[in-house]
C-alpha cells in the first residue's frame, strides 16, 4: 500500500494547504503588479514606501504585515498573503510575468 504523499510527488501534486498558498501568492502577485481588482490593491502596501530607508532588501519587494492580535486578523489576506509574499526568494518575486512567476511558485513550493 503506497501512502498519499507518494502519489502526491509522482504525479506534481500540491497538498491542499499547498495549493491555497499557491493560489495567495498568485493573487498578491496581481496585487503587486496592479492586474487585481482595485479593492485589493489599495490595502497592499510595500515596506520600502512605509519607510524609505535603503535596507539590504531594498531591491525585492515585500510587503508591510499588519499587526493583529487575533488569529482571525492573522488569517486575513492581507496579513497572510503579506507573510506568504515575503517569505519567496527574490527571483520568484521578481518574475516578469504571471506566467514565469507560476511556474516558478510551483516549483518552489514542490521542493
Amino acid at each position: 500500500m503506497v501512502h498519499v504523499s507518494e502519489i502526491y510527488g509522482e504525479l506534481n501534486w500540491m497538498k491542499v494547504d499547498q495549493r491555497a498558498n499557491y493560489f495567495k501568492c498568485i493573487l498578491m502577485y496581481r496585487c503587486i503588479n496592479k492586474l487585481a481588482p482595485e479593492y485589493l490593491v489599495q490595502n497592499i502596501h510595500d515596506r520600502m514606501k512605509s519607510h524609505g530607508y535603503g535596507t539590504r532588501l531594498h531591491d525585492t519587494i515585500n510587503i508591510r504585515v499588519g499587526r493583529s492580535r487575533t488569529n482571525w486578523g492573522k488569517r486575513t489576506f492581507q496579513n497572510s498573503g503579506a507573510y506568504l509574499w515575503n517569505q519567496l526568494p527574490a527571483q520568484v518575486k521578481n518574475s516578469p510575468n504571471i506566467h514565469i512567476f507560476k511556474k516558478m511558485l510551483k516549483a518552489h513550493i514542490l521542493i
